[in-house]
């Protein structure tokens, strides 16, 4: 027996794919979850994220690098907005755990010099709040 082909108009087909899609998703969203138990699956995912070199100057004098190199960053940035919409809590635990991984390690990049900044800030401000 031949299936017919999908048809947007059909209404049949149209909710037989939402739900395929839904269920897709909803496994995408359990697989993600795994991975960020474990502070393996969140070094891995940190790596993948890093090689998007989400935070670097895309732009290059040759038009196919700069394209390249928009696409890797976009990748990052999608996977990034991902991790932070399904699991919050092991992002911001992801982050964490490479701030303090710099730190031990005795190197101060710009995420530790700002993260080290805002706490004196607040120390300042509580301070200052305080006397007043």
């Amino acid at each position: 027996m031949a299936t017919e082909p999908y048809s947007p108009d059909n209404p049949k087909h149209v909710k037989s794919r939402a739900k395929r899609e839904a269920i897709d998703a909803l496994l995408d969203e359990t697989a993600v979850n795994w991975i960020m138990s474990d502070p393996r699956g969140r070094r891995a995912l940190r790596a993948v994220i890093a090689v998007g070199e989400p935070s670097s100057n895309a732009f290059n004098v040759l038009a196919t690098r700069t394209a390249f190199n928009l696409g890797r960053q976009y990748s990052s940035q999608e996977l990034t907005e991902n991790l932070k919409r399904i699991c919050p809590t092991e992002y911001l635990e992801m982050v964490k755990e490479h701030l303090l991984e710099r730190l031990e390690a005795g190197t101060k990049d710009e995420a530790v010099r700002t993260v080290t900044k805002l706490e004196d800030d607040g120390a300042k401000n509580h301070e200052a709040s305080n006397d007043g």
